[in-house]
């Protein structure tokens, strides 16, 4: 198999076509692409979480409450490209997460995006680390 593959390499650079290196990260097509932004990003994975996290038919809380906590990140950064968003653009979204968001109910009335449900973490200043 080895053979074959060296066979194809040597008829690609006889015939002239380019030698495409495996190792090579590819390139993007345009540099001036800012990618996809954070609200678009919001919306393909809202559309995800409502298809997955679904219990006897009808979407489990989940879903409300990752709603409740993708509406903050939303207003702080939704315009921000995606490839831009970086530990500090999480740190502060956290941040708002923790004050709450009178909003953010799931079906049953409890909290979703409160310090209720982030006292797993040490502390905030570990998201600097990356």
């Amino acid at each position: 198999m080895a053979l074959t593959n060296y066979d194809k390499l040597i008829a690609r650079v006889a015939s002239g076509m380019p030698v495409i290196d495996p190792m090579a990260k590819p390139k993007s097509v345009d540099a001036d692409d800012p990618g996809p932004s954070i609200s678009e990003l919001v919306l393909t994975f809202s559309a995800h979480a409502e298809k997955h996290y679904v219990k006897n038919g009808t979407p489990t809380s989940a879903v409300q409450c990752f709603q409740s906590c993708l509406r903050l990140l939303r207003e702080l950064y939704g315009m921000m490209p995606a490839r831009d968003f970086g530990p500090l653009a999480l740190k502060a979204v956290r941040a708002k997460m923790v004050e709450g968001d009178p909003k953010a109910k799931d079906s049953s009335g409890n909290r979703c995006c409160s310090s209720r449900n982030h006292r797993r973490r040490k502390s905030p200043s570990r998201l600097t680390t990356w």
